[in-house]
């Protein structure tokens, strides 16, 4: 918070206060406390968001696409464990068409979300177990997934997971 203050410090001198003038009322805007019925709306998002992340799980598990077609955004992008990325049509064909990945066990837990408007994000802790290219895996991840609210509903575009322990 500091480096951002600062960054508008440095811009509000190089423009003689011009910067600070355009950038206050979207400070102001920013940092004001939310209402009892914007809390009780983004709380209730939160707990869409995170029984969301159980309903994927038992999609993937379940081989039910639909449900994982309607909950992740065609734009999806996903960063894996080892630093690779891939997107939505890739994962979907590597568990669905061809068969390279299968999933057997997803355990979610330890989630929780934060809603900004028309965006969040979803933390939390998966155990999977499952079969990736012939080669068995037994793992716990931890994993952030942003969501965007499009069409009214909540989507997942971009997903990201770290490795907390192989077993």
């Amino acid at each position: 918070m500091r480096k951002c203050f600062g960054r508008i410090r440095s811009a509000a001198a190089a423009s003689s206060g011009v910067g600070l003038i355009v950038m206050l009322p979207v400070l102001v805007t920013t940092l004001t406390p939310l209402t009892g019925r914007q809390r009780s709306s983004a709380m209730e998002d939160e707990a869409v968001l995170v029984a969301l992340q159980q309903t994927l799980a038992k999609a993937w598990v379940g081989g039910d696409r639909a449900t994982i077609e309607r909950i992740i955004a065609p734009q999806w992008i996903s960063t894996g464990p080892d630093g690779r990325m891939t997107d939505r049509s890739r994962v979907l064909a590597d568990v669905f068409d061809n068969g390279v990945h299968k999933i057997r066990l997803l355990e979610i837990d330890d989630v929780s979300a934060r809603v900004f408007g028309d965006g969040a994000v979803v933390v939390g802790r998966t155990h999977g177990v499952g079969e990736f290219a012939g080669t068995a895996y037994d793992v716990v991840i931890r994993f952030t997934d942003t969501f965007m609210r499009l069409g009214g509903r909540w989507q997942a575009v971009a997903s990201h997971a770290s490795i907390v322990q192989s077993r």
